[in-house]
């Protein structure tokens, strides 16, 4: 920013001397002369405003001489005692300044209008995600009944009619019941699955430890003829929805224990660590593991990366904590290697969140 020193005459309006410098063409010769035409006005109303209220005033106007490209200046009169007659004037030049600002406004403008487009969007998909599970909903409630119809018919004419069935009439049969018990397996799955994650965030400060020493607890019951190790680190209490936080570890767990069913000793761990603004936490195992190059499938609903016949499943509990988790708004990622076993991480932001 270049600043400049100069004298106003009341006498002379608009006669400026430079000051200290030599000015070349500005001494001795109207200041107003290289005030634009649009400025002009301002200007003089500035020396009028200077010479009669014999206060400090300051104004913009735009310079421009000898067909050089205009210059916008700010003149800042100050006067000395109450003088009325000579006053002295800074007048710098903020061009740069300027062009700056309005470039800032600019972006600024452009940024609201994005933050105003992002806000429509989020609201339009939380509305369609809100309509998608009632869907999902309604149907899956909706499929209930006939299915068990289908089931329940096939079972009669099994126990009723079986002997004037040949066996591959009885085998069609058989196919039909395990088949609608599979659909409605599914069917429940779905329901919870949408009950869970529609459900509205109930902060509470909730104790981790004891939520995995339950799980655990009923893990080794249902598991008693498998040796299983848990290690499990020691877990802070958070700040989050205690029946979520449950789901979120009971499935991952649930997952870890069924993808090791294959290991005599199967080894499970549990920790945590905070990282900046969040709590990460972890299951790690020695089972099946994945193949790294369909990690985007593994908390996609009903998306399996291994056949029913290797792991019974229904393709949900991973789905179910990726949406827990990104209702906290934390992260969830896994990382993993085929018959190395895997590690599902989730992180829960230390400050609140509503999702």
């Amino acid at each position: 920013m270049v600043e400049k020193l100069y004298q106003f005459q009341k006498r002379r309006r608009g006669l400026s001397i430079e000051s200290g410098t030599a000015n070349g063409a500005l001494i001795k010769r109207r200041f107003g002369v290289f005030v634009s035409t649009r400025s002009l006005t301002t200007f003089n109303a500035f020396l009028d405003d200077v010479f009669t209220s014999r206060s400090n005033e300051t104004c913009e106007v735009t310079l421009q001489k000898d067909g050089s490209a205009p210059r916008l200046v700010q003149i800042e009169a100050i006067t000395k005692d109450g003088q009325c007659e000579v006053c002295h004037a800074v007048v710098m030049d903020i061009t740069e300044r300027k062009q700056a600002e309005e470039k800032l406004k600019e972006a600024f403008q452009k940024l609201q209008a994005s933050q105003k487009k992002l806000e429509l969007y989020s609201r339009n998909l939380e509305t369609l995600n809100k309509d998608l599970d009632g869907f999902a909903y309604s149907v899956a409630h909706d499929l209930r009944t006939p299915l068990r119809s289908i089931s329940g018919f096939s079972q009669v004419l099994l126990d009723e009619y079986k002997d004037k069935f040949n066996d591959q009439m009885k085998h069609y049969l058989e196919r039909i019941i395990i088949g609608t018990k599979k659909m409605g397996d599914l069917i429940d799955a779905l329901l919870l699955f949408s009950r869970t994650t529609r459900a509205d965030l109930h902060y509470e400060t909730v104790d981790v430890e004891k939520i995995i020493t339950d799980i655990i607890k009923d893990q080794t019951a249902a598991q008693s003829e498998r040796n299983i190790d848990f290690v499990v680190q020691p877990l802070p209490k958070v700040e989050a929805d205690g029946k979520m936080v449950e789901a979120i570890f009971r499935n991952l767990i649930e997952n870890a224990v069924k993808f090791t069913s294959k290991r005599k000793n199967a080894h499970i761990e549990i920790s945590s660590r905070q990282e900046n603004d969040e709590q990460q936490f972890f299951v790690k195992d020695n089972g099946a593991g994945f193949d790294m190059r369909f990690k985007d499938k593994l908390f996609g609903a009903f998306q399996r990366l291994h056949t029913e016949s290797e792991f019974e499943g229904d393709g949900i509990s991973l789905a179910t904590v990726a949406r827990l988790v990104t209702k906290h708004g934390g992260r969830v990622w896994a990382e993993g290697e085929v018959d190395k076993g895997a590690t599902f991480y989730f992180t829960l932001p230390l400050k609140r969140s509503n999702l």
